[in-house]
Parts: structure tokens; sequence; C-alpha cells
């Protein structure tokens, strides 16, 4: 029994040993194939790998922690974005819309002075327009400079004939839109070859022929189907019937044929009852025909846009497109009265009246919204305070028209009373003299009738005298005649 246990007891301490020298040959096959007793001490060599691997362990230790940090930070980043209404992974212009949404329209948001502000700003100086003083007859409005560093020059034009009164009007995004006066029936040859040689896929008119029982606009497009009206060498045909898109906006497409070259094919769009010096009462139709603009279709050319002077209504259906891309840029930082500034230097007087700035700031808005902002308590008090204000503004313009109709009816009233006046008088006249000219008549016929009697009287007298006188003579000559013999 003894040698038995003793037996086992050895076995036992072998396997332990064993597994001792496998343990420590693991731990330290890293270093060295060779094992290491506790007793011994690490060669040099041996050292360097230790050093390396802690100093390798520390600098990774670090950038977890540097990691953690970062990641710390970005939350922290992510709740103070998330405050000022941002979220992660959002693209710059959208961040910087969000941003001015939140600095732009605020409580202290006071519409009257933006509006009072808008109305004093002072005129740009310094922008030179010399070709359009040689071309008085192609500008419908000597007072509206064609800005010479813009202007559209006409293609295959000598230099004497290559002006028309339009300019280029280039996007953040390096778009670009012509701005333009209406055609004018002296220009309006040079409007169709602007749009033949310029590729031109799309027309947006913004006024109507006649406004106010004024000409705004030469008659450059056909009014049928079945006609086609040329200007020099452009034929342009209708080949459909105009159909409603969106409210107050009509599309039609038209043909530009010239001899030998291959017809070109353009949209006409027409935005209706947007008045001169005034703006449309909401938003949608100008937002959706400007997104319609960037489809890929309208890209073979720049899109033309016109009212009657090209500068008011014109340039703020362009001036949407153009402060919402400067917006996105500039954020918190951008003025809108220098985005202004920034549309005159390339088409003069851009965005004639309050009303069409504040109409702006309202599709800017609401385009906004649209890309993801949210529309704040301001924007919406924005949005109250044009609607209010342009319905107060129909109002007057209603009563003022009806104050004109009835002043004129009265006019009339008054011309056509006087015209009766005047031929009651006149007829009251002529029954005198009417009478007047029967006595007179009756006067002159008894006159006459008397001098005709005495007449008769006087040759019946005359007669009888010659009659005896004859006989007096007679008997002469037969006394004479006896006594002869």
């Amino acid at each position: 029994m003894t040698k038995k246990s003793n037996t086992s007891t050895d076995a036992a301490k072998k396997k332990t040993s064993k597994d001792t020298v496998s343990k420590d040959t693991k731990k330290t096959r890293t270093f060295s194939k060779t094992p290491v007793s506790k007793n011994e001490k690490p060669s040099k060599d041996l050292k360097k790998v230790i050093q390396e691997k802690k100093s390798k362990d520390t600098k990774n230790t670090k950038q977890q922690k540097k990691k953690e940090i970062g990641k710390k930070k970005g939350s922290k980043n992510s709740k103070s974005a998330d405050s000022k209404g941002k979220s992660p992974g959002e693209p710059l212009w959208l961040i910087n819309k969000r941003l001015f949404g939140i600095t732009f329209f605020n409580p202290d948001l006071d519409c009257k002075l933006v509006m009072k502000k808008f109305f004093g700003m002072p005129p740009l100086k310094g922008l030179v327009a010399e070709t359009m003083k040689r071309h008085d007859d192609k500008c419908r409005y000597s007072d509206i400079l064609c800005i010479d560093k813009t202007r559209v020059i006409l293609k295959d034009r000598p230099k004497e004939t290559d002006f028309i009164h339009a300019n280029w009007m280039t996007m953040p995004d390096k778009f670009k839109y012509i701005s333009a006066q209406g055609p004018m029936d002296e220009t309006t040859e040079d409007f169709w070859h602007m749009i033949f040689t310029e590729k031109v896929p799309a027309i947006v008119m913004i006024c109507d022929f006649f406004e106010d029982s004024y000409q705004k606009c030469a008659q450059y497009i056909p009014e049928d189907t079945s006609q086609t009206i040329q200007f020099g060498p452009y034929k342009i045909t209708r080949t459909d019937t105009p159909s409603l898109i969106f409210e107050d906006v009509t599309q039609q497409t038209l043909e530009v044929s010239v001899p030998d070259k291959p017809t070109h094919v353009v949209t006409h769009f027409h935005y209706r009852n947007w008045r001169d010096h005034s703006a449309p009462m909401t938003s949608g139709s100008t937002l959706k025909l400007l997104k319609m603009l960037r489809e890929p279709k309208f890209k073979c050319g720049p899109p033309v846009i016109h009212c009657s002077a090209g500068i008011g209504r014109t340039a703020t259906f362009i001036g949407v497109d153009y402060g919402g891309q400067r917006i996105g840029q500039l954020g918190e930082k951008t003025d809108m009265f220098e985005v202004v500034n920034e549309m005159r230097r390339m088409r003069h007087k851009a965005v004639q009246s309050h009303h069409q700035f504040m109409f702006m700031l309202v599709c800017i808005s609401d385009q906004m919204v649209m890309e993801g902002v949210p529309r704040n308590e301001d924007m919406q008090d924005l949005l109250g305070f044009y609607k209010n204000y342009m319905t107060h503004q129909a109002e007057k313009r209603k009563e003022k028209a009806e104050k004109e109709k009835a002043k004129k009816e009265k006019a009339e009233k008054a011309k056509s009373a006087e015209k009766d006046d005047m031929k009651t008088a006149r007829d009251v006249d002529v029954v005198p003299e009417k009478e007047e000219l029967k006595e007179k008549s009756t006067q002159k016929s008894t006159e006459s009738n008397s001098n005709s009697n005495s007449n008769t009287q006087t040759d019946s007298n005359t007669t009888s005298t010659t009659t005896t006188t004859n006989t007096t003579q007679t008997q002469d000559t037969t006394t004479t005649t006896q006594e002869n013999q």
C-alpha cells in the first residue's frame, strides 16, 4: 500500500512539473525559444523586446483614449447641432440653411422695417453701359441700363448689330439665366436670333402683351396653332395648344425654323396674373417652375426669363434661385440686401419693389422647408404678414379701380349730357333761324310778285303808248297823202 501511494505521488509531481514547464515555455515562447528560469536575468535583446511591447501597448492605449474622447466630443457636438436644428451627416448647404432659418427668421424680425430698409437701398455706382447708348431704338426704358460686363452679345452678328437688352445672370452653382426685356416691335428678330443661337430650351414670360391698356410686350409668338409668324429669317410655329400646368402658368411648344438649318424646339411658359411692381400671393407656381427648368430636357442651353422691363418680376423669379443658393453657401452670415446688390451688378435694378423682395423671402423660406429645414414660428409669421399685406394691397387696388371706373363713368355721363345740351341748344337756335329764313323768303316772294306786277303794268302802258303813237303816225301819214293828192 505504501509503495503504491508513493508511486502515485511521484506521478502527480512529474505531471505538475511538466505542466509548469509547458506554461513557462508558452509564456516565454514569444520572446525566446529557450525557456528562462526565474533566477536567470533576461538578456539585453529580451529587455529591448519587452520595452518595445510596453511602448506599443502604451501607444495603443493613448490612441484608444483619444478615440473615446473624440466620440464624446462628437456626441456633444451632435447634441449642440441638434439644439440648433442640425442633424449629423447633413450636407453643408443644408446645415447653413438651418442656421439661416434660426438667425434671420427670429422674434426680432420686423417685416415693415425690412421693407423700409429695402426701399431705402442706395443705387449702385460704377455700372458701365456704353453700348446701349448707341441703340436707343432697341431699349424700352432709357433709365434701365444694360450693363456691358454681363450683356448678352448676339452671336454671328457684326459689332454694330450685336446688341439686345438682356444680361447673363450666373448662379452660385454656375447655372445661367438670361434676363431680358420683353421684345419690342423693333427687336423681335433680335430676340429670336438670341433664342436660336444660344439654343434656349425654355422661355418664361412673366407679363401680358397688354396690361391696363398699355403694351408691355410685342406679339412675338403665334396667337393660334394654325398661324406661323416670321421675323427676318426666323419662322415661329406653335405645335400645340397652351395647357395649364400650375396655377397661373400655361405651357406650349414652339418650333423655330431657319433655311438650311435644323429646327429648334423651345418650350414657352406664360406666367399670368403677376402684376407689374407686385408679386403673387403664394410661392407654389414659382418654386415648381424653377424646379422644372432644372430638368435634364432643359439643360441644352440657358432659359430666357422676361417681363416688360426684365428687372422686377424677372429678377424676383431668378432671385429665388440665387438667394437660396447664397444662403446655402454663407449660412447665418447671409445678408439678403447684399444678395440683391450682387444681382443688381448683373442686371440693373434687379428686384424693383419691396413687395417683390418680401415675396422672394417667402419663396426661399418655403423652399427651405421643402428641403428639410423645420418651419419655425417666425417663418410662419413672415408668411402670415405677407399674405395679409398683399390682401390689403389687392383691396386698395380694387377700391382705386372702382373709384377710377366711377370717375370715368361720371365724366362720360357729363360729356354725354353736354352733347345733349349742345344739340338742344342748336335745335332751339335753328327754329328761329328757320322762321326768319321763311319770313325773308316770303318777303322776297312778295317783292318779286309786286315787281312782276309793276313790270306788267309798265309793259302794258308802253304797249298802249306805242299803239297810240303808231295810230297817230298812221293818221298823219294819211293826212299827208290826202294833201298831196
